[in-house]
C-alpha cells in the first residue's frame, strides 16, 4: 500500500507543525528552497552544489517510487504551511533489508525547538512499522555536536568513525557512524 497523508500534527511556540508524506503534485519550488537554503548555509549535509528544479523533480519521483515499494519512509516537515525540513529512513537490499539508513534536514530557523527530536522519534516508529527494520544507522559530521546529542537522546550510539570521511568545502572531517537497535 502506498503511504500518504499526515502522520503527525502539533504546535510548538505557537507554530503549527505537520509531519507528512510527500505527494506527486508536491510544489517543487518549496522542496528546492529547502535544500538550496541548506546548501547556501553550508550546513553539515553531504550536498554542496545547488540543486536544479529538474534534479529536485527527479528526486521526488524516485522517492515516491521507493515509498510505494516499501523501501523508504519519508516525511516532509511543514511549519505554518511552509516546507522546512524532511527525514527519511531507507532500507538496505536483501541481506541488509532489516537495516534502515536515516537522514534528516531542518532549516536553521526551526532548529533547537524540539521539532527534530520529535521528528526522529516519529520517523523511527514509522520505519519500524512500515519497513520492518530492526536497526537504524546514520552518519553525522564529527563536528556536529548538537545533532550527535539529539541522536543520543533518542537512543543512537556511536558504533564507528571514518577518519577524514567527509570533505566539507575543502576541510576533511571524521564521519561518525551511529546506530539504534529497535
Amino acid at each position: 500500500m502506498f503511504k500518504q497523508g499526515i502522520v503527525e500534527k502539533f504546535k510548538i511556540n505557537d507554530k503549527k507543525v505537520v509531519f507528512r508524506y510527500p505527494i506527486a503534485k508536491e510544489n517543487i519550488a518549496d522542496l528546492l528552497a529547502l535544500i538550496n537554503s541548506l546548501i547556501e548555509e553550508r550546513a553539515m549535509i553531504s550536498l554542496q552544489k545547488k540543486v536544479t528544479p529538474k534534479e529536485e523533480k527527479a528526486w521526488l519521483i524516485n522517492n515516491l517510487k521507493e515509498i510505494k515499494k516499501k523501501e523508504k519512509v519519508l516525511f516532509l516537515v511543514e511549519v505554518d504551511g511552509k516546507i522546512m525540513g524532511n527525514a527519511e529512513v531507507k532500507t538496505g537490499k536483501d541481506a541488509t533489508k532489516h537495516v534502515g539508513n536515516l537522514g534528516i534536514l531542518l532549516r536553521k530557523e526551526i532548529r533547537g525547538q524540539g521539532i527534530g527530536k520529535k521528528l526522529l522519534k516519529t520517523i523511527i516508529r514509522e520505519a519500524e512499522k512500515a519497513l520492518k527494520v530492526k536497526i537504524i544507522t546514520l552518519s553525522v559530521f564529527s563536528t556536529n555536536k548538537v545533532a550527535k546529542g539529539v541522536y543520543r537522546k533518542v537512543g543512537f550510539k556511536e558504533v564507528g568513525k571514518i577518519k577524514k570521511g567527509i570533505n566539507h568545502y575543502g576541510k576533511f572531517l571524521d564521519d561518525v557512524v551511529m546506530a539504534k537497535y529497535l
